[in-house]
């Protein structure tokens, strides 16, 4: 615990005196920070304490803890520029203290023509990029109101002919104080290994003496610098206002209300404040509602989703979040979910 206490005061005094430096475009697999499920988009992305569904693959492993029964989401995003994003996840309860999952995370793009100095306005030839993360979960009740998981994932990038592969780390915390539904968590996502594409590609001829014509063409490689993965520490709460299954402000059989407020801290770019609501009446309608401080082009969201029951303990999810993305204009976001 000194640790962990000792590693935020380090991540928050860094942030005071780095404050003015730009870290933007400093790290790789920037498709790790583009944050899954609609349900916690609609809500500014304010979830790491709340997080009590398969999308807690992504925000928080140690909110796995709170899932009793098999659980499956697949969310799909057109974000911006015509990139496509998704992910997709599956959670299985082991014991009453024990849940385990997996999950998969990708992004494409449509084909880009090859430009080159001689060519500026394209070869004719086409090549495409893929990311793509793949993560194993597990999470463990290690009291009654105190919960840790952890995600081992590999991510994977390819451009072209080039790729690169790196391993990273999850590590998750939630504390369920049971004192109206107030929440606190604590999660640091991507620690791992550095990116450094290689391939084909980078295979040059090289002449070592070019006034002789007896001398072989060698073969040279160029290099690649390495890039580290875009790490995030976040520290979340969350708390009932109406309703809630632990008591809450004010109490309410059908209606509950509850408050998300998260803050990040990325390796790559300033720190960021989130806020969000969720309105659930019977736990089958929501309605949501965020906000994105300090956020270059990121601001309102806007959500809602509805619960219902095909078949006898079987029930599906849908989710929807609106997201302004400043000149970008908008993104939106579908997420389906099935329990039993």
């Amino acid at each position: 615990m000194k640790f962990v206490l000792g590693l935020i005061g380090l991540l928050l005094l860094s942030s005071v005196y780095a404050k003015d430096f730009v870290k933007v475009g400093t790290t790789a697999a920037q498709f790790l920070k583009v944050e899954p499920g609609a349900r916690a988009l609609a809500m500014g992305g304010s979830y790491g304490a709340l997080a009590n569904d398969a999308s807690a693959l992504y925000w928080n492993p140690a909110g796995l803890t709170q899932i009793h029964s098999f659980q499956a989401t697949f969310t799909h995003t057109r974000w911006i520029a015509d990139i496509y994003n998704g992910f997709a996840g599956v959670v299985i309860p082991i014991n009453d203290v024990s849940t385990a999952g997996i999950s998969i995370q990708y992004q494409t793009m449509d084909e880009i023509e090859q430009t080159t100095i001689d060519q500026p306005k394209g070869t004719g030839l086409y090549y495409g990029a893929q990311d793509v993360a793949f993560g194993v979960s597990y999470s463990r009740k290690m009291t009654n109101f105190i919960m840790a998981g952890l995600t081992a994932k590999m991510v994977y990038q390819k451009i072209w002919n080039e790729s690169a592969t790196a391993l990273a780390v999850d590590i998750g915390f939630l504390l369920d104080t049971g004192i109206h539904g107030l929440k606190f968590a604590m999660v640091m996502t991507n620690f791992g290994t550095d990116l450094k594409l290689d391939g084909r590609d980078l295979i040059r001829g090289y002449d070592q003496n070019p006034n002789s014509i007896m001398n072989p063409n060698a073969e040279a490689r160029l290099s690649t610098e390495a890039w580290p993965l875009p790490t995030n520490l976040r520290l979340s709460l969350a708390m009932d206002l109406i309703g809630g299954e632990k008591g809450s402000l004010a109490q309410s059989a059908t209606n509950r209300l509850t408050s998300v407020v998260d803050f990040t801290h990325p390796n790559d770019n300033h720190e960021q404040y989130t806020m969000g609501l969720e309105y659930a009446f019977k736990e089958m309608l929501f309605g949501r509602i965020g906000y994105r401080a300090n956020s270059w082009e990121e601001g309102l969201t806007l959500g809602g989703g509805m619960r219902i029951t095909l078949v006898e303990n079987v029930k599906l999810t849908v989710d929807y979040a609106y997201a302004e993305f400043g000149i970008f204009t908008s993104v939106q976001h579908f997420t389906i979910g099935l329990q039993f």
